[in-house]
């Protein structure tokens, strides 16, 4: 940063400083009444302590702000985003030493003993790790740290340090100034939401203003940011709204009390803040390419900027400002710390506790999946409609009265866990996001090939998935972590959220509707819906007959109107008896169904196979990773439909692949193959890939080439040189059709030489890699070029070896195993 952004940074926090000290003196937030023969902390402590918590949120909001331009605003392959990942790594490092300070300080206001004292007695230091606010402090001093590591690990994707020091926000908002309102869980959500929504915004801003005004990736940087602006300021003024209405016992403190004054500022300020953003939308964001309104965006950015810092000394300084009398603890519940209405059946449907931080988390998907959907035109409508009731039917789990009484109530707690755990996720997997992201994001993306990533390979193995679910449930009801996940905010959020967790790779795994990063064969489908609804079962047969669960925590909990426990405990066993049953049935007829299609399909193949001989043909093959293997089936659904075709490919059979050996084994040469490629994976590097072009050949293949590389073409040859020993005799027919001894006579002679010696012609100098998408009835037909995306964009790194069963025309019909490619992609060499 040249001396003049560095002289406006010291303009800017200056103005913070001043904010932060006007709003201590106005609202009393400085200084404590000595009372003779007691302690105090001191000066030191009192206006310390503003001041690290104001450094501390400006470096947090740096950090995260800073993250987020380097890893979701810059397009791929900005310099940029290397420079705002070194920026970001030193200002985790400030945001840790302003925790550090917060600590000493805190502990030094909470004994109370002046700072210097304090740190005379080093062994005074280890009492805070028994207080919550510097429990917490010190949680955020271990996170910024992993931040700060993260930003230096090569390699690292960007969305992981992001996704660090956005938690590391979280941790003061539980213990702060919220947790004594009025409706605990609502005030610490809605401060959680504020602080996300704020950090996004200001260290968006302030990181775009900084690293990107002199770029030429400004022009594409600022209209994301934009976008993202918007939907933070909706966020940042909704929780406002709800802190303030939690906050304040009647309308009339806002003007009455110095507390409500100081919210009417923060008011002001946001009306301000909505103003530069409208000059935004209205002056710079289309045409700030050009070099006079990029000034102007530079002169406004930087008076939102000293606005926003000064807004964030303000909210300091009314975080130590007293609320109205009558405000504080105005709730009458025992445990619960928020107010609970009697309970009656409509009040189910009547009570709704809207949470501003689960609001925005399920806002998110919801935003993200739309955005993907404009991108991939043709996007089936079913697919939205069930990921969108899916987010809906959560918040009405979450928001409405179930959610409510959840933590008083085991009937409602069972609710509100089938419908979070089984329902949601089936409709949620059942929109396919996977596949979206795959189709709508590519290498060019600035969020790189998001469907080649493989998401949740450790956690979809079969046996971990079919142990896990009656493990949780066996964990939940039957130790102390069911009470102990109702008594707070956070512990029924973090369960929840495992919950949904689990469910959602459940059902992944069980719809196959997106495409899983390892094989999962139909049995262990079955196998896993079967467990998962037996655990259901067995949990309901113990709540209706066993002993109670939870019983102290409910006898505590229960909102008046509750009918006896124990039959509120019968209720939840009906619950978890027939619910979960009555989901799974959707997963099992679509298995049945799935059961009856692959049995046709072995027919067929059978069929096949008998007119090409005795034994099957197998087919060794390299995946596509799923963003490929998702376009290349869309494409294949295209040609199709332009003209009349002999297969389509699929992602739940007929998979896209590069072929590179054919041959036929017996079950016992079949066995060797497996062991010798795995070997083989062992010890072969992944390789990058390059999408060259499409041609039709003169049997109506419709084919993806792509460029040779020395890597594929000596994978090629030691898979050759492994299999070719173990292979049985000639294949009877080629993928398009021909008996190869008949052709071996007419074909030329290194194709012809290429079949004696290893069975397979398509070797050495005529191996081209290629997926074929889809062959046409009539080989003459012409597919027009549009349909045709840019062969460029199924560039890829492919890192999966497979082994298949050949049907007809050379499609893979059925998986026998897969191999890993485990190192490093390599770099293509033509």
């Amino acid at each position: 940063m040249r001396a003049s952004a560095r002289t406006y940074a010291v303009f800017a926090v200056g103005v913070g400083v001043l904010v932060l000290v006007a709003v201590l003196r106005f609202g009393g937030g400085i200084g404590t009444v000595e009372v003779f023969g007691l302690p105090t902390a001191g000066p030191v402590t009192d206006w310390g302590l503003p001041l690290a918590r104001f450094a501390l949120d400006l470096c947090a909001v740096a950090c995260v702000g800073t993250l987020l331009s380097g890893s979701v605003l810059a397009p791929a392959g900005s310099p940029e985003s290397a420079r705002c990942l070194r920026a970001a790594g030193w200002w985790a490092l400030g945001w840790a030493v302003a925790a550090l300070a917060g600590y000493v300080l805190t502990l030094s206001s909470f004994i109370p003993m002046p700072v210097w004292n304090l740190l005379a007695e080093p062994g005074m230091l280890d009492f805070g790790t028994s207080l919550p606010q510097t429990q917490a402090l010190l949680v955020v001093l271990v996170t910024t740290f992993g931040v700060a590591v993260a930003t230096l690990v090569r390699g690292m994707p960007g969305w992981v340090p992001l996704a660090l020091a956005a938690f590391g926000l979280l941790p003061p908002a539980y213990v702060g100034h919220a947790a004594s309102a009025a409706d605990h869980d609502i005030a610490v959500s809605a401060l959680m939401a504020h602080l996300l929504g704020v950090s996004v915004w200001v260290g968006g801003l302030a990181a775009v203003l900084v690293h990107f005004r002199r770029s030429g990736d400004l022009r594409v940087v600022l209209p994301r940011f934009s976008t993202i602006a918007l939907c933070c300021f909706a966020a940042v003024a909704f929780s406002g709204l709800v802190s303030a209405w939690v906050r304040l016992a009647t309308l009339s403190d806002l003007w009455l009390s110095r507390y409500g004054l100081l919210l009417l500022a923060k008011v002001a300020a946001l009306a301000a803040l909505a103003w530069f953003g409208w000059s935004h939308r209205r002056r710079t964001v289309e045409g700030v390419a050009d070099r006079g309104v990029r000034r102007t965006f530079v002169r406004l950015a930087a008076g939102e900027v000293t606005l926003m810092v000064a807004a964030t000394a303000l909210a300091v300084g009314l975080s130590r400002t007293p609320p109205p009398p009558g405000a504080e603890g105005a709730h009458d519940h025992p445990v619960l710390e928020y107010a609970l209405a009697p309970f009656s059946p409509g009040a189910l449907l009547t009570e709704v506790r809207l949470d501003p931080f689960v609001l925005l988390l399920l806002a998110l998907p919801a935003a993200g999946y739309l955005a993907g959907v404009r991108r991939v035109p043709g996007w089936p409508v079913p697919r939205t409609i069930s990921w969108h009731a899916g987010l809906a039917l959560a918040a009405v789990a979450l928001f409405g009265g179930v959610g409510g009484y959840a933590r008083a109530m085991v009937s409602a707690q069972a609710a509100q866990h089938v419908v979070l755990a089984v329902v949601v996720p089936l409709l949620l997997c059942a929109g396919a996001p996977l596949t979206l992201a795959a189709q709508a994001t590519g290498p060019a993306s600035q969020y790189g090939p998001l469907g080649a990533r493989a998401f949740g390979r450790r956690l979809t193995r079969p046996g971990f998935l079919t142990a896990a679910v009656p493990v949780l449930l066996l964990l939940l009801y039957g130790t102390a972590w069911l009470p102990w996940s109702l008594a707070g905010y956070a512990p029924h959020l973090v369960t929840v959220a495992l919950c949904t967790g689990l469910g959602l790779l459940v059902a992944w795994a069980v719809l196959d509707v997106d495409p899983l990063p390892r094989p999962f064969p139909w049995a262990a489908r079955v196998r896993l819906l079967a467990v998962a609804a037996a655990a259901y079962l067995a949990l309901g047969t113990y709540l209706l007959v066993g002993p109670a669960v939870a019983a102290e925590w409910f006898s505590l909990a229960a909102p008046p109107g509750v009918p006896d426990p124990l039959a509120d405990q019968r209720a939840a066993g009906a619950v978890f008896l027939l619910a979960p049953l009555a989901a799974f049935m959707f997963p099992a007829v679509r298995l049945a169904l799935r059961r009856q299609v692959a049995r046709a399909r072995r027919t067929r193949v059978a069929l096949h196979s008998a007119s090409m001989g005795d034994l099957p043909v197998y087919d060794v093959v390299l995946l596509p990773p799923h963003d490929v293997n998702a376009r290349a089936v869309h494409l294949s659904r295209q040609c199709a439909d332009a003209a009349p075709a002999e297969f389509v490919l699929r992602e739940d059979g007929l998979y896209p692949h590069i072929s590179l050996y054919m041959a036929n084994f017996t079950p016992a040469q079949l066995k060797e193959a497996v062991a010798l490629l795995h070997d083989l994976s062992r010890r072969t590097p992944g390789m990058l890939l390059e999408g060259d072009s499409f041609a039709a050949n003169e049997h109506g293949m419709v084919e993806l080439f792509y460029r040779k590389t020395d890597a594929i073409t000596q994978l090629q040859e030691e898979i050759v040189a492994a299999l070719n020993p173990l292979r049985e005799g000639l294949r009877h027919r080629d993928p398009v059709g021909r008996v190869l001894a008949e052709h071996r006579l007419t074909a030329p002679p290194v194709a012809r030489a290429n079949l004696d010696l290893y069975g397979y012609d398509e070797i050495g100098d005529l191996f081209r890699p290629h997926i074929t998408l889809t062959r046409l009835q009539r080989p003459d037909d012409r597919l027009d070029q549009a349909i045709l995306s840019a062969p460029s964009s199924f560039t890829a790194a492919y890192s999966t070896l497979a082994l298949c069963v050949m049907g007809e025309h050379g499609t893979c019909t059925d998986i026998v195993e897969t191999f890993t490619l485990d190192t490093a992609p390599v770099t293509p060499t033509a």
